[in-house]
């Protein structure tokens, strides 16, 4: 697209979502479930090419473990259109989706509320965790079960009224952020959407069109490509009303205050140029708090294993990547668990650093700690351009001016942050403080907790304050965010509270498909094990079939696809 061809395109596509705003509002809420369901039908049919696309950008081969994470992908996707079309058919159905529940008051008044599983399919792919919403002080629980289900109940009775039209500039790293976005701006938050592909994955914009076509024939959404030019006249088109974006800081900051030197001194005035109400999900230095137990030797291996997969998943581009793992310097097992998680980074092929600036990101913090560990196995397909997997470990916690801490390096770096402590309260007291104020952003982070710490009162007491405490909007207990991300009944994004000037990873909640009120935090438990290997190990041969075989189960549940699940396993 040439820059003559920006302000037709883009006007083009605003014009038209304007001209079929009133269409969309009369759509009923049964209709636009069968509107969901089409779209899921359209996209497991696209699913393979979906997944071709993210192998060829990623220079990865079709039968290679690594190409599991683009089928987890795929599975990602339907469940979010099986979740938005089931909240449909309960507003049909009861007025409002339908809360798993419990519901609970903690001791401080806060009120939690349980929402995941809601299926035995969820419930499956959780294995045997949990999910639970932690709302803002002050909201009692007779105020949120009243509101429980509002935006849905909004829609549903107010079909005359006109949407608004929604600037959505989509991900450019994880295919699945991008339908999140769209189908929550669409049908809980009641826009029409102009969404503007990230150049990265564009190459996925035949796929989407095709996928999301009953949505844009229904006057719902439009799709745009091209360049940052086509993204800045799209955010500033005057007859666009808000805006909503997941990406970098750096990219809000421009949407919201401008470019060059003007911009940062709008930014700096605190002046924002741009008026239009902007939401963004942005990045994150992801911590990991391992707190100290007696671990058997078999759980430090699998613990390490499952952060190395979890680090590598995307070579390591995703904003919810573990960029820091946390520690007590006092617990005995500490060099042995780093000893496994160095073997893991060893076992695991290097990846192609496909995102833009991901060489250079790694050089500066080569730069900054030339000692730095790299490891790697060779990549699965031959690449230049392919980067080791870089441990940073023994960083103290106390450090000043320590970039580990303060910038997301977005590529294959993960550090170590030691923590003066050597049981678990004071670990926690301690790591929780550190997190909240010296590390960057407040989008997701882990806690690492034994059973035996669990069982214990005191342990169980103080890792409870430490949720309490941890100002993320996504907490997970022996699990991590992308889980969170792919629970849609849980909300994601920041921590409530950013300020535009200091945005952090962002401001606003996506996903919430059961819209309980005022979410502060989601909150995720898993067992601190699995089986002897963790279901997340990028190790294992037949990753990539056995997520294709549960994307089928979950496009078509039923026993044969169940087998095919157990048979794609057995084979592993």
């Amino acid at each position: 697209m040439t820059v003559l061809d920006v302000p037709d395109a883009v006007d083009k596509a605003v014009r038209d979502l304007r001209g079929t705003r009133a269409r969309w509002a009369a759509t009923t809420t049964l209709q636009r479930a069968a509107l969901l369901d089409a779209c899921r039908e359209r996209f497991f049919a696209v699913a393979p090419d979906v997944v071709a696309s993210g192998l060829a950008m990623k220079g990865l081969p079709p039968d290679s473990p690594e190409a599991g994470e683009e089928w987890a992908f795929v599975l990602g996707v339907l469940k979010l259109l099986r979740a938005y079309a089931t909240a449909l058919r309960d507003l049909a159905r009861d007025g409002r989706p339908k809360v798993p529940g419990p519901w609970r008051v903690r001791p401080d008044g806060r009120v939690v509320v349980g929402v995941a599983p809601v299926d035995v399919a969820e419930r499956f792919a959780l294995l045997g965790g949990r999910g639970e919403i932690w709302l803002r002080p002050g909201v009692s629980q007779d105020e949120a079960r009243a509101r429980q289900g509002e935006r849905w109940r909004a829609l549903k009775t107010t079909t005359s009224t006109t949407p608004s039209v929604l600037a959505l500039l989509g991900a450019g790293n994880v295919p699945l952020l991008i339908p999140g976005d769209v189908l929550h701006a669409i049908f809980l938050q009641g826009h029409v959407v102009a969404l503007k592909l990230n150049p990265v994955n564009e190459a996925l914009a035949p796929s989407w069109r095709a996928a999301f076509a009953p949505l844009v024939d229904a006057g719902a959404l439009r799709i745009l490509t091209g360049d940052a030019g086509v993204g800045a006249r799209l955010c500033t088109h005057p007859d666009v009303d808000a805006v909503h974006m997941t990406g970098s800081h750096h990219t809000y900051e421009a949407v919201v205050f401008g470019r060059g030197a003007e911009g940062a001194a709008a930014k700096a005035a605190g002046a924002p140029v741009n008026p239009r109400p902007t939401t963004a999900e942005l990045g994150n230095v992801t911590p990991v708090l391992v707190v100290p137990g007696r671990w058997t030797p078999g759980e430090v291996r699998y613990q390490a294993a499952q952060l190395a997969s979890q680090h590598a998943l995307n070579a390591a581009h995703n904003c919810l990547t573990p960029r820091l793992v946390v520690t007590a310097r006092g617990w005995p097992q500490r060099q042995s668990f780093l000893d496994e998680l160095r073997a893991a980074f060893a076992a695991l092929p290097r990846r192609r650093a496909y995102y833009p600036g991901s060489a250079a990101r790694h050089a500066r913090v080569l730069a900054a700690h030339p000692d730095a560990e790299q490891r790697g196995a060779p990549p699965p397909a031959p690449v230049d351009d392919a980067l080791p997997w870089t441990l940073v470990p023994g960083l103290s916690a106390d450090a000043q001016d320590e970039p580990c801490f303060g910038e997301e390096s977005f590529c294959s770096v993960l550090a170590e942050a030691v923590v003066d402590a050597d049981d678990v309260p004071t670990f926690l007291s301690r790591a929780v403080a550190f997190v909240n104020e010296r590390v960057w952003g407040n989008l997701t982070a882990t806690l690492l907790v034994d059973p035996r710490t669990g069982k214990d009162a005191a342990g169980a007491r103080a890792v409870d304050d430490a949720i309490a405490a941890l100002r993320y909007g996504a907490v997970g207990v022996n699990t991590f965010g992308s889980f969170a991300y792919a629970t849609p009944s849980l909300p994601w994004g920041a921590f409530p509270g950013n300020a535009p000037g200091d945005i952090q990873s962002g401001t606003g909640f996506v996903n919430n498909v059961l819209d309980v009120p005022e979410p502060e935090k989601a909150v995720l438990y898993a067992p601190f094990t699995v089986g002897r290997t963790p279901p997340l190990d990028l190790r294992w041969a037949t990753t990539a079939r056995v997520l294709q075989a549960v994307a089928r189960l979950e496009h078509r549940p039923g026993a044969g696809a169940a087998w095919g699940v157990l048979r794609a396993a057995l084979r592993g």
